[in-house]
């Protein structure tokens, strides 16, 4: 995988928080994409099965949470409503997760 063009040290302070807000998304769609993988959602990349594990999903949505938490005040509105989409689109699958889960046992 390839890193993305970093703005150089002389660049604008414009590229730079374009870069950061780049890698902020990557991040939170790269944990988003995991959490539903775990919750079944999605086939596991290397395996091409569904899976569920409610215990690793929590916890990533714990992480997404605390994040949002200690970001609270210092997101651009575009970054903010994707944490905030990500969290609900999460929580919701866990709940439905969590419902069929609960309905097999």
């Amino acid at each position: 995988m390839t890193a993305p063009n970093r703005p150089s040290a002389s660049g604008s302070s414009s590229e730079s928080r374009d870069y950061r807000s780049a890698l902020f998304a990557s991040l939170i769609l790269q944990q988003t994409n995991m959490g539903l993988t775990l919750l079944g959602k999605s086939p596991h990349p290397e395996t091409g099965t569904k899976m569920v594990d409610l215990d690793s999903a929590k916890l990533i949505i714990d992480q997404l949470e605390m994040l949002a938490a200690k970001t609270r005040g210092n997101l651009d509105p575009r970054e903010e409503q994707l944490l905030n989409d990500s969290l609900a689109g999460l929580r919701m699958a866990y709940v439905e997760a969590a419902g069929a889960t609960s309905q097999t046992h």
